[in-house]
């Protein structure tokens, strides 16, 4: 048995690994928590689209040594070397955070020394949709280096889903809970798939706050920002659920 003591960093972002890993994770959540605070070395996160991998890069930093100073982070990484370049300059002493795209293209290995280099005084979170996108990116050698972390699709995680939408209630203040649902609608929540991950998650949340809140379709996509009544329709249809949302089954 190991035991970790916690700093406040950890205590505070630890239920973010948590959430976004579940306990059943290749990696637990504990393990990526003590590679965070010890800097550990250079992580690849993989994932699906939605599975929240930008928040969990930062909430890495935000317990690692380096959370004295922001994380450098970019949604695109620049085409020109000098620019890529430049990103390792510019993340001296911190955390480079960098997204790995789809499109296959590998890194300029001028851009791929420097971010490696231990001198450079750089660590590198790179999120990626898997470790082939990675591989490509990066180069077998460099991915070799990097401790792996992936993260499962909520469809894979049907058991959680209650408490993983309990939360996103709490952080509403919103006072009913998935068990205040009819059971039909706690069933349909447990059987649908999730294809959106945690971005559809919120979206249901979203929804389900805003209805049981303003009483009725209209007035929920209103508040939602929704151009029509029958787009949130449709996405309570889509996973399934029915009214009236809460309450005891007939």
């Amino acid at each position: 048995m190991t035991f970790v003591c916690l700093n406040d960093e950890m205590r505070r972002h630890r239920p973010t690994l948590f959430e976004i890993l579940g306990p059943g994770a290749p990696r637990s959540p504990d393990w990526v928590m003590v590679q965070a605070a010890t800097d550990s070395g250079p992580l690849l996160i993989t994932g699906e689209a939605g599975c929240d991998l930008a928040r969990l890069a930062r909430a890495i930093h935000a317990m690692s040594l380096r959370r004295a100073q922001m994380p450098v982070e970019v949604a695109t990484v620049p085409a020109e070397v000098a620019a890529q370049v430049a990103l390792v300059q510019q993340a001296f002493q911190t955390s480079l955070i960098l997204p790995l795209g789809d499109d296959g293209a590998s890194f300029d290995p001028q851009f791929t020394s420097k971010m490696y280099n231990v001198r450079s005084g750089v660590r590198l979170i790179a999120r990626a949709s898997s470790p082939e996108i990675a591989r490509r990116a990066l180069t077998d050698a460099k991915l070799g280096l990097m401790q792996h972390v992936e993260v499962r699709s909520l469809g894979y995680r049907s058991g959680e889903i209650s408490k993983l939408l309990d939360r996103q209630f709490a952080e509403h203040a919103f006072q009913l809970r998935v068990a205040d649902l009819t059971c039909a609608n706690q069933d349909a929540l447990k059987r649908y798939h999730w294809p959106g991950n945690f971005d559809e998650l919120r979206e249901i949340a979203d929804a389900i706050i805003a209805h049981a809140t303003f009483g009725g379709l209209r007035p929920a996509a209103g508040s939602l920002g929704m151009s029509s009544h029958k787009k949130l329709a449709r996405r309570f249809e889509r996973v399934g659920l029915g009214f009236p949302l809460f309450g005891p089954d007939e």
